[in-house]
């Protein structure tokens, strides 16, 4: 789950897991290796800084970070209208 979601990011932002792996400071192959074991919250925290994600994306049941964008501005522009509609 993990591993996918941060590929789903990669895939979408065009960049490589291995350039991510870089940013963050990790091995090469590491990412790789959450296909069947689960990184420490250290390593997750790393990994979401080099993405520029909350941790909470990358461990989120959805396991994909552009449906859960999507879900995070629907509920804003639900929020607005809500109060705009107070204003009146």
């Amino acid at each position: 789950m993990i591993y996918d979601t941060i590929k789903s990011i990669c895939d979408e932002r065009g960049i490589a897991i291995t350039a991510i792996e870089k940013k963050a400071g990790l091995g090469t192959g590491t990412i790789g290796k959450w296909r069947t074991a689960s990184p420490s919250i250290k390593m997750l925290e790393r990994v979401a800084n080099a993405l520029e994600v909350p941790v909470s994306y990358l461990v989120s049941d959805t396991g994909n970070y552009k449906n859960q964008l999507e879900k995070n501005l629907e509920e804003t522009k639900s929020l607005i209208e809500r109060l705009l509609e107070k204003g009146d």
